[in-house]
């Protein structure tokens, strides 16, 4: 077998039989011109020292075998074994043979030498590839590494000419086979048909051109400049006449729809013009090019003159080689239209992409639980600009929950979080923790090791894992709110006989509004709880609907037994209640668990066994790392050390919040290993995270035709001790309209303390989020307004009014924040508060501008209101010479 290398050195033959103590590659390199055989190569897949070293062979093999290099992705790896080449052909045969060696062989990601004898001046061919990785004096032995892409030319790019269709289409075919979503021709160029690829090469035109990328020392190859007047969508990239990749590039991109689903406003591409603007439809790259991804973008970028490309990613496509030089795009957490919403994963590659390498991280990280807490810490880790972890896991049990009415993290904003592209995510549960090995066991019985644990499980309704216990043949008769609100369906009650709902919490009222929306009704054989502590957030609900007259469901006492089959040919299980109760025993078909959450019983056996600190909850520090500094917790299931005040839950928080924190703390201990400062970093406190986000809000449907939504947003303390009545010294201002009853209730200092809402429609979760723990200033003189009534209807005032626009913008704490600090700064330097004011209200004006699309309303609001200004300043002027 023959292969063509450079003029000089020009064919290799792979000759197997040349070298038998090889068990991977042989290669002979030959003169073109006198046929003569100038170099040879042999690589094997097992460690060995080179032939003709002096180094003791076992001391050599023991010291090799030890080594963690040659212990690291032994199937991606070669060992040199011989390779010996004419001193006129030195460099020229060492470089051909080696690129030879990966052509073959293309999932070869380095190659290793060991050998008694420094190459630096001695062989200058070998020595231009491979670098110095370590020595041992004992085995007198020097261990040389040379990774794929040193041997591998650097590429360019040119337009493309339909003679070059022969070489891209071997390229696109093997694509089709990988990446079937990534190697679609436009059905413009009929794709079904034959020579469909030099159809979009032949159709170029001043929107539409195809470029290639080729080796910069290729003959007769035309400058990357040539022919090219006008940008376009697509590029082929060859190498020395063979196409090794596809990219097509398509110049017409919606912006509007992507600033409204994502943080571009970050990576300042606000301002920029739509037509420097580009993004990328298909690519697909030989998997021996994929280090160079880079200079393909980079290239592309380059002539087409473009600021930005983007790449979107929708759930379930596969993942392109370029995707690791692209930088992720922050998903926004807002409730776009419903025309602008987009269900993807947005990338992008700027200029600074072409420089910025990010530094990778090894560590494992798992993650035991798909909370929003959880979801969050994964969203942090993902979108840091300057570490790329490449082992994360997350543990989700039934998959990843998503939607709610109260829910941060809804399909699409999952879906614009890209996970697939770096997370694994495994339907599986912890159930129990060997921590001196740093391994979990997963409930199928496999293990799973880890370099940093993260608990964020949250608190789970128990009923599921009580009876599923006792009996796990009835575990397919019980189920949650949450599973119960995304897959029960109208059909679905048909089939069924007896419903119970069990348990006295908030849930068990938006159950029974999602059976009797879907038509369950009719089949709810009992709603009873057992007896137990009312839940406070319950209690506030009906006393909320009390203001409206609604009359909500009440519970039978009765305690649920049992739920077990009572003989073999039973198709349902049997419920069997206390004896006394009014609920009678019988056959159901579903029992709906509503009783108040706790943490899950496997994961507090398995934190208990091994010997973590817990309290009611998982006691964490001020960097949410538990008792085990490896072992991190963070949401509902834990709580703050007692050092930091008594019984300080993280239930009140955010859980966007809580689990940016929780990410952020793992960063920091990924960053020290990263630059190579050991395991142990100074210790983060990340509880500032905690104030920088919006409250918590909790919510749930209402089984009435009056209002049908009730929310709750409040501090934490407010969350511990849910009610409507003030706190000592503060004032609640409330309104009853027709679109419901609302609430806002103050502390004696005018900060918002709460806000319920019991109303027809619900109001943006980031909207009622941003409610609470403002000071009542930033509601546009809302007190004065409302003691003259002058506010009607508080879910108007809040919702409708254009300047609440921006409150509830994502990025606003970001600007109070800002405002707040320079304002301080500017009081401490000796600045009069009227200029302070001045320059705030220039920030805010700014800050609306820029993002000027999403505030169509408080636009020409605040252009009619400056305008205003500047006819009333100029009044002033123009009567000051009369006055004196």
């Amino acid at each position: 077998m023959c292969f063509s290398g450079t003029s000089k050195c020009a064919q290799l033959c792979h000759c197997s039989n040349c070298y038998r103590n090889a068990t991977l590659l042989c290669l002979t390199a030959l003169d073109k011109e006198k046929g003569s055989i100038v170099g040879f190569l042999c690589l094997r897949d097992v460690p060995c020292t080179r032939l003709g070293s002096e180094a003791p062979p076992d001391a050599s093999q023991a010291w090799l075998q030890g080594l963690p290099t040659t212990q690291h992705n032994q199937s991606s790896t070669a060992y040199v074994s011989l390779c010996c080449i004419r001193s006129e052909h030195e460099v020229e045969g060492s470089g051909c043979l080696f690129r030879t060696a990966q052509i073959v062989a293309g999932h070869l990601r380095r190659y290793l030498m060991a050998t008694s004898m420094d190459i630096t001046f001695v062989e200058p061919g070998l020595a231009s590839l491979f670098s110095r990785v370590t020595a041992s004096n004992e085995a007198n032995t020097v261990l040389y590494e040379a990774p794929s892409y040193v041997v591998l030319p650097p590429l360019t790019v040119r337009q493309a000419r339909v003679e070059d269709h022969d070489e891209m289409l071997p390229v696109l075919e093997r694509a089709c086979v990988r990446y079937p979503a990534l190697s679609q021709l436009p059905q413009s160029s009929r794709p079904e048909e034959a020579f469909a690829l030099a159809r979009v090469v032949a159709t170029q035109d001043e929107y539409n051109c195809v470029l290639v990328a080729h080796d910069l020392d290729a003959p007769g190859q035309p400058s990357q400049e040539a022919g090219i007047e006008e940008p376009g969508v697509g590029v082929c990239l060859c190498l020395k006449g063979e196409v090794v990749g596809l990219v097509t590039i398509s110049t017409s991109v919606d912006v509007i729809m992507l600033k409204a689903n994502f943080a571009l406003s970050h990576l300042d591409l606000v301002d920029q013009l739509s037509s420097e603007h580009a993004e990328i439809d298909m690519v697909c790259l030989n998997p021996i090019f994929a280090h160079r991804a880079r200079e393909l973008l980079s290239g592309v970028h380059r002539i087409l003159k473009k600021t930005v490309l983007y790449y979107a990613l929708p759930p379930g496509q596969a993942i392109p080689d370029t995707l690791n030089v692209m930088q992720q795009v922050p998903p926004r957490h807002v409730d776009p239209p419903a025309e602008l919403e987009a269900e993807f994963a947005l990338y992008m590659f700027n200029r600074k992409s072409a420089f910025l390498k990010r530094q990778c991280v090894n560590a494992q990280v798992l993650v035991v639980g798909a909370s929003e807490t959880g979801l969050a810490a994964v969203e942090r880790m993902l979108l840091h600009p300057r570490l790329h972890l490449n082992f994360i896991t997350l543990l989700a049990p039934g998959g990843i929950q998503m939607g709610g009415l109260a829910s941060q993290y809804t399909k699409s904003i999952i879906a614009r979080l890209g996970l697939q592209a770096r997370v694994s995510v495994l339907n599986a549960e912890m159930v129990g923790l060997d921590r001196a090995e740093r391994v979990i066991t997963l409930n199928d019985g496999a293990q799973l090791s880890y370099d940093f644990l993260l608990i964020t499980c949250g608190l789970q309704e128990p009923t599921a894992s009580i009876f599923a216990q006792r009996d796990p043949e009835v575990a397919g008769n019980v189920c949650g709110t949450q599973e119960l609100t995304s897959d029960f369906m109208f059909g679905d009650s048909l089939t069924m006989e007896r419903i119970i709902l069990y348990g006295a919490a908030l849930d068990a009222i938006q159950a029974w509004s999602v059976l009797e929306l879907r038509g369950g009704m009719s089949r709810l054989y009992s709603f009873c709880a057992p007896p137990a502590p009312p839940d406070p957030m319950a209690q506030l609900l009906r006393a909320a609907a009390e203001k409206l007259h609604i009359e909500l469901p009440e519970p039978q006492p009765a305690r649920l037994c049992a739920l077990h089959f009572t003989d073999d040919n039973d198709a349902k299980p049997m419920a069997s209640f206390e004896e006394g109760s009014q609920v009678k025993d019988a056959h159901v078909d579903l029992v709906v668990g509503c009783q108040q959450k706790q943490v899950p019983t496997s994961i507090f056996a398995a934190l208990n066994d091994s010997g973590v600190v817990f309290d009611g909850r998982i006691v964490v520090d001020c960097a949410m790392r538990s008792s085990d500094p490896n072992i991190y917790a963070a949401g509902s299931c834990a709580k703050l050390s007692r050092r930091y005040g008594d019984n300080v839950l993280l239930q009140g928080y955010n859980a966007r919040a809580v689990g940016t924190a929780l990410g952020e703390s793992v960063l920091v201990r990924c960053a020290s290993i990263a630059q190579h400062e050991g395991d142990e970093a100074e210790l983060p406190n990340v509880l500032s995270f905690l104030q920088a986000f919006p409250s918590k809000v909790i919510g749930c449907q209402v089984p009435s035709t009056i209002a049908n939504t009730f929310m709750f947003s409040g501090c934490p303390r407010a969350h511990q001790s849910p009610s409507l009545e003030p706190p000592a010294g503060g004032r609640a201002l409330s309104t009853i309209s027709e679109r419901g009853f609302m609430q806002l209730t103050l502390v004696a200092g005018g900060t918002l303390y709460s806000a319920v809402l019991v109303g027809q429609m619900p109001i943006g979760t980031h909207k009622m989020a941003a409610l609470a723990g403002l000071h009542v200033s930033y509601y546009n003189d809302l007190v004065a307004k409302f003691d003259a009534g002058e506010v009607p209807c508080l879910i108007h005032y809040i919702t409708n009014e254009p300047w609440a626009s921006l409150m509830h913008h994502d990025e606003f704490s970001q600007l109070r924040q800002q405002l707040a600090l320079g304002g301080m700064q500017e009081l401490a330097g000796g600045a009069a508060p009227a200029d302070i004011l001045a320059a705030a209200a220039r920030a805010s004006y700014h800050f609306i501008s820029h993002h000027h699309l999403d505030f169509p309303r408080l636009m020409a609001y605040s252009t009619k209101t400056v305008r205003s200004e500047q006819a009333a300043d100029q009044f002033g002027r123009e009567q000051t010479p009369v006055q004196s």
